[in-house]
């Protein structure tokens, strides 16, 4: 299952992937997500954990799911743009990309930044052939942002 995870605006793009694919390129199903999710439920975290952890490719315009999908070893693209109408700057998808937080995560070399609808259905379908593009890009952000996955994280926290 190939689970994209963007804006509501941008659904038209895939349907122009999955239409202009043949089926023997893509060897998945393309599912569509747009999650408006209320993590203090716990089943919209069990949704959000198996969204990220089942996903092909993680689309998003600049979320902590890109750290977590790279966690998971998943293909990573970032929307750089709005789609076809205006914006104000303090809307635009690309706002939160300039933050310097952000910035570690697009200079991993582990996420593919789009900035128009034509990039963003070559790098999916790129992905979708060869999802080990990136991947070194993406053990680094994961080494250098959350550090050793291991499950004793607790265990090496200082105790105060």
């Amino acid at each position: 299952m190939c689970v994209f995870h963007y804006i509501t605006k941008m659904l038209s793009i895939s349907d122009k992937l999955i239409k202009n694919t043949k089926t023997t390129d893509v060897p998945t199903r393309i599912i569509v997500v747009d999650l408006h999710l209320d993590l203090e439920e716990k089943e919209d975290t069990i949704i959000l954990i198996n969204t990220v952890r089942w996903n092909d490719i993680n689309i998003n315009s600049g979320s902590t799911q890109s750290l977590e999908s790279a966690m998971f070893g998943r293909p990573v693209v970032i929307l750089g743009f709005n789609g076809y109408k205006p914006v104000p700057w303090h809307k635009s998808v690309g706002t939160g990309l300039m933050f310097t937080h952000y910035g570690y995560i697009l200079s991993s070399g582990g996420v593919w930044r789009v900035n128009n609808e034509r990039e963003l259905i070559d790098a999916c379908r790129a992905y979708i052939q060869d999802p080990s593009i990136h991947k070194e890009g993406r053990k680094r952000l994961v080494e250098n942002v959350a550090g050793i996955l291991d499950g004793k994280s607790g265990k090496r926290f200082p105790r105060i």
